[in-house]
């Protein structure tokens, strides 16, 4: 409990230190030499620019010189591996360049004037209530700030993608850069605030710019805000809507063509082939990307699936849509069409000569798959390709049998799950070591009595009591 503990609280406290070691290392400059810095405004902003650089040029150059390991099974330990070198050389970098600016800004680098008599002139409205519309705009850009970094995270949080959590290491830098119009509006607002409050009021050219700008950034603000509540409400009508009303919805001006409204009726089990090749057709490289929104536009497609994706996996797409679609060189959309079971023979044939994992994975799951496909990819190097390989209803015997000793207990599951794996192999199976094998082997529809009537020996209790309520159910019928 206590190895637990310590472990859990280590994981923590490294994950606080790389999504904010930026701020945790600018902090004690601060508050220690507060004091001695002339402008500690500047230091803070440039100090954190500095630390952002650091931070997106750090991990692509390790990146860059750094081999990625072939097999996946390595791809976890090298990326932990690369994780901590980056993370330790951004602390050092980031300490140095701190430093030095910090030592910069000790000094006060602001001109000294070589008249003897002070020159008499005559102040701005921005020199004379600087600090008052700098606070407007810091106030503004901490609003922004906490509302952008709230927004992310739970768009993050919706997301059941495998990497999403990567998305919380960027949420500084993100809902840093979505502050600074809010900055703007800020000192927009404070500068027309001043300008307001005066006696005398003139309209001079620095009052028509915060203008310009405060009008600007709120109507923008405004038709951002506006159109991302409508297309959520608009994104989850969607998932009930009949093959009529996604047509009518297709053919919705302005917001028909939204890749978000696509994504989502190219989603719906109800869309008609027609209409799903009539996306399928359309010349857009932006539907073939990946999608992500603040806004909670994404319907059921919670990994952020591209357009086509969808269309490729959706079962009522057709044939020539599919074959339309792998034409295209997305590995990840190829192997969506890889994996359709209304896909060509002929287009499988050639979209296995591609020897990329993502159509191999698309082809391992496929039942349509010819034989010697499948009994190739049940010989791969990844596991993740022998996997549904092992799953596969269409993979041949020979190849079964040789998945049932794999090294890895979770393709010896997928063995124990297949519709079509015999008596033979289950019987093996059942005395797998890993627990997780044993329990599938009671609920394959091809498993025996005997089968059963052995397991009901077996040292795990819930396998025995399993085992013993298949076997009466059995006798029952």
């Amino acid at each position: 409990m206590l190895t637990n503990y310590l472990a859990m609280t280590g994981l923590s406290l490294y994950a606080l230190i790389l999504m904010w070691w930026k701020y945790i290392l600018i902090l004690p400059f601060l508050l220690v030499r507060r004091r001695q810095l002339v402008y500690p405004f500047r230091f803070a902003i440039l100090g954190i620019l500095a630390c952002y650089t650091i931070d997106l040029s750090v991990s692509r150059i390790f990146f860059f010189f750094s081999q990625r390991p072939s097999d996946l099974s390595d791809t976890v330990e090298w990326a932990r591996s690369m994780m901590i070198l980056t993370m330790i050389a951004k602390l050092i970098l980031g300490s140095v360049s701190l430093f030095f600016l910090c030592r910069y800004y000790e000094t006060d680098r602001r001109p000294v004037s070589q008249s003897s008599v002070p020159e008499v002139r005559t102040m701005s409205l921005y020199q004379s209530h600087k600090s008052a519309i700098v606070m407007h705009g810091i106030i503004a850009a901490g609003i922004g700030f906490i509302a952008s970094s709230v927004m992310s995270i739970m768009s993050i949080s919706r997301s059941t993608s495998s990497t999403a959590a990567i998305g919380y290491l960027f949420v500084p830098m993100t809902s840093l850069l979505w502050s600074l119009p809010f900055f703007g509006f800020g000192i927009s607002i404070g500068y027309l605030r001043k300008w307001h409050a005066q006696q005398a009021r003139k309209i001079t050219p620095p009052v028509v710019l915060a203008f310009g700008i405060s009008a600007a950034l709120f109507l923008a603000g405004t038709v951002f805000s506006a159109e991302g509540v409508y297309l959520s409400s608009l994104v989850h009508n969607i998932q009930v809507m009949n093959d009529q009303e996604l047509r009518d919805t297709f053919d919705r001006p302005f917001f028909g063509r939204n890749k978000f409204v696509l994504g989502s009726i190219a989603g719906n089990k109800n869309a008609s082939g027609e209409l799903l090749h009539t996306i399928g057709m359309i010349d857009d490289d932006d539907l073939y990307e990946k999608m992500w929104s603040v806004f909670d536009v994404m319907g059921e497609n919670r990994h952020g699936l591209a357009v086509m994706r969808l269309v490729a996996r959706n079962k009522n797409a057709y044939p020539d849509t599919l074959e339309h679609l792998a034409k295209c060189s997305n590995d990840y959309v190829l192997g969506d069409v890889a994996g359709n079971e209304k896909t060509s023979v002929k287009t499988l044939v050639r979209l296995s000569k591609r020897k990329t994992y993502l159509v191999d994975w698309g082809l391992a799951r496929n039942p349509e798959t010819p034989p010697d496909i499948l009994s190739e990819l049940s010989q791969s190097e990844s596991e993740y390709t022998r996997d549904p390989a092992a799953l596969n209803p269409a993979t041949p015997l020979k190849d079964l049998e040789l998945l049932a000793a794999d090294p890895v207990w979770h393709v010896r599951r997928s063995v124990a799950t297949n519709p079509n794996a015999p008596a033979t192999i289950l019987d093996k199976l059942s005395a797998d070591p890993d627990r997780s094998v044993r329990q599938m082997v009671l609920f394959n529809k091809n498993v025996t009595a005997d089968i059963l009537t052995k397991m009901t020996q077996d040292s795990d209790s819930y396998i025995r009591q399993s085992a013993q309520d298949a076997l009466v159910r059995m006798n029952s019928l």
